[in-house]
C-alpha cells in the first residue's frame, strides 16, 4: 500500500502540470485523488485477484530456511520487523504534529467580536458566521474539529470593501468544496508517507493545486471580478504563514503562480467536462493495472490439500547405519549435548553442505555429528512436485548412559532393511490423472516392532496416494527403540515419495 501511495506522487508530479494547461485547475487537483486510490488497491479482498504465481518477499519469510540461505533467512524477519516498527514510531511522530498544531489552532480561536459579526453581516451568511473565528493566522480555513473560517482581527482594516468580498468570497468557496477535510486527509497522507521525501514536496504542490482549482471556481461564478481578485491576492502577499493544519489563502511562492493562471480560468465548460471524464478513466485504468500486478500471497504451509513444497527427509535407515561417533575425549569429559544441523541437500538427496544451526557447546561434539550427516542420504525437497535443492534441519543428541557410551542416541526407531523394499501400490486413477506427491507418514511402533498407529502427518494433496502410503505401512516391521537396553514404544517419521517417473513408490 505504502509503495503504490509512493508511485502514485511520482506519477501526480509528473503529469499534474500537462494536465492543468488542458483541462484546467479543477481536474488537475482531482487528479490526486489517485494517491489514496492507488494505496487502498492493495486492500481489496484477494479473492478477485489474479493467481499467477509470483515469489514475493512474504513467501520467502515463509519458507524460512529450507528454501533460502541460511545465513540470511534468520535475518529477514527480524529486518522486515524493524523496518515496521521506524516506520510506524515516524508515523505516529508526525500524527501527534498534526494533533498538535490542531490543538493549537483551537486554542488560539476566539469567537467573533459584535462589531467585526455586524460589518460582515453583508458579506457572509449567517452559517458562514456561524463557523467563523478570530485568529491572527487567517484569512484561511481549517478543520477544529469542523470546517472553521479563520478571520484576523484586522481584517477590516486589511482590505478595502471590494478586496474584502473578494477575500470572503474565496474563503466560502473553500468551505463549499470541503477543502479543509481534503487539506487534513492529505496531512496523514503525509504522516504515512513520512520516509519518501518526494511526498514533502508534493504536500506544497496539492496546496498550490487546491488554491488555483478554488480560484477556478470563483472565477467561474464571477469572471467580471477578476481585476478586483488580483488585486486582493497582491493584497496579501505579505499575511503570515499559517501552520500546517491550515488550508493556505495564499503563500508569497504561489502568488506568480496563481496572477498566471487568473486568465486561463475561463476555459470552457467542455474543456473542463472532458478534462474530468479522462481523469476518471485514468484513474480507473491505473487503479485496475495496479490491482492486478498484485501478487497472491503464498498459500499457508499448513494447507495440505494442494501442497507446492515440501522439504527435505532424511532417510532413517543411512542415519542409522551411520550414526555420529561418541568423541573419547567428550566420553571422558562426561560431555553431553543436542547439535543442531541446517543440511542442503541436493536433488539427488545427496548433502551439498553441512552448518551447525546450533551449537551443543562442544566443538567436539559439532564436528561429530557434522561428520555422519554427510555420509546421510535424504528424500530432496519438491516444488510443484519435482526435486528442488533445499535445507533440513537435524537434530542429533548426544548423551551418555548405561546403555550407550559410543554413539550419539538416536530416538527414532528403526525400520527393518528387506522392508524398505517393499513399496505401497501406486493407485491406478492416480497414474491415470498423473498425481504424484509425498507423504509423510508418523508411526508409532510397539515393542514386538509392529506398527499400533499410523498417521498422515504431511498429505500428499491425493487422497489415493495417502491411503496406499497408509496400508503399505501397517505391513512394515521395525527395530524398536529401546531405553536401558529394553525396547520402548516410539514414533518415527517416515517419507513415501510417488513419482511417476520412477514408476513406483520408494519409502
Amino acid at each position: 500500500s505504502l509503495l503504490l501511495a509512493c508511485a502514485g506522487i511520482a506519477l501526480v508530479w509528473l503529469i499534474r502540470r500537462p494536465l492543468r494547461r488542458l483541462t484546467g485547475a479543477g481536474p488537475a487537483f482531482c487528479l490526486w485523488a489517485l494517491v489514496p486510490a492507488l494505496a487502498g488497491v492493495a486492500w481489496l479482498p484477494q479473492a478477485i485477484r489474479h493467481t499467477r504465481p509470483v515469489f514475493t518477499l512474504p513467501m520467502i519469510v515463509q519458507a524460512g530456511p529450507i528454501m533460502v540461505d541460511p545465513a540470511t533467512a534468520s535475518h529477514t524477519p527480524s529486518l522486515v520487523s524493524m523496518a515496521f516498527v521506524v516506520w510506524l514510531v515516524g508515523t505516529a511522530l508526525m500524527l501527534a504534529r498534526l494533533a498538535w498544531y490542531s490543538l493549537r489552532l483551537h486554542r488560539d480561536a476566539r469567537v467573533l467580536p459584535r462589531a467585526l459579526r455586524v460589518a460582515l453581516g453583508t458579506l457572509l451568511g449567517d452559517d458562514t458566521l456561524r463557523h467563523a473565528r478570530v485568529h491572527p493566522a487567517g484569512p484561511a480555513v481549517c478543520w477544529l474539529p469542523h470546517c472553521r473560517l479563520l478571520l484576523p482581527a484586522d481584517l477590516a482594516t486589511r482590505f478595502n470593501h471590494d478586496e474584502l468580498s473578494q477575500v470572503l468570497a474565496h474563503e466560502r468557496m473553500h468551505l463549499a468544496r470541503r477543502d479543509p477535510l481534503w487539506s487534513l486527509a492529505a496531512e496523514i497522507m503525509l504522516a504515512a508517507l513520512w520516509f519518501f521525501p518526494p511526498a514533502w514536496l508534493a504536500m506544497r504542490g496539492f496546496r498550490l493545486d487546491q488554491e488555483l482549482a478554488c480560484d477556478a471556481a470563483v472565477m467561474r461564478d464571477a469572471p467580471a471580478t477578476a481585476g478586483r481578485y488580483a488585486r486582493a491576492l497582491l493584497t496579501s502577499a505579505t499575511a503570515p504563514r499559517a501552520p500546517a493544519a491550515l488550508t493556505l489563502w495564499l503563500t508569497a511562492s504561489q502568488l506568480k503562480e496563481r496572477l498566471r493562471m487568473l486568465p486561463a480560468h475561463a476555459r470552457s465548460p467542455l474543456a473542463r467536462r472532458s478534462g474530468y471524464a479522462t481523469l476518471a478513466v485514468l484513474l480507473a485504468g491505473l487503479a485496475l493495472a495496479a490491482h492486478a500486478a498484485l501478487p497472491v500471497p503464498a498459500p499457508s504451509r499448513q494447507d495440505t490439500t494442494h501442497p507446492t513444497t515440501a522439504s527435505p527427509e532424511v532417510v532413517m535407515s543411512y542415519r542409522h547405519r551411520h550414526p555420529p561417533i561418541y568423541p573419547v575425549s567428550a566420553q571422558k569429559n562426561h560431555q553431553q549435548g543436542v547439535v543442531t544441523l541446517l543440511v542442503e541437500v541436493g536433488t539427488d538427496g545427496k548433502p551439498l553442505a553441512v552448518k551447525v544451526a546450533r551449537s551443543s557447546g562442544t566443538a567436539s561434539l559439532d564436528e561429530a555429528a557434522s561428520n555422519a550427516a554427510r555420509q546421510w542420504r535424504f528424500n530432496p525437497g519438491t516444488k510443484n512436485g519435482k526435486p528442488v535443492v533445499g535445507w533440513a534441519r537435524i537434530h542429533v543428541n548426544f548423551t551418555l548412559d548405561d546403555s550407550q557410551t559410543a554413539t550419539g542416541k538416536l530416538s527414532p526407531p528403526v525400520l527393518v532393511e528387506p522392508y524398505q523394499r517393499r513399496p505401497p501400490v501406486y493407485p491406478a486413477s492416480a497414474r491415470k490423472n498423473h498425481q504424484q506427491g509425498t507423504v509423510t507418514l508418523r508411526v508409532k511402533v510397539g515393542t514386538n516392532g509392529k506398527p499400533l498407529d499410523i498417521r498422515v502427518a504431511r498429505s500428499s494433496g491425493v487422497a489415493s496416494l495417502d491411503a496406499s502410503a497408509r496400508n503399505v505401512a501397517r505391513q512394515w516391521r521395525f527395530n524398536p527403540e529401546t531405553q536401558n537396553g529394553k525396547p520402548v514404544a516410539g514414533w518415527v517419521e517416515i517419507t513415501v515419495n510417488f513419482s511417476l517417473d520412477e514408476a513406483k513408490a520408494v519409502p
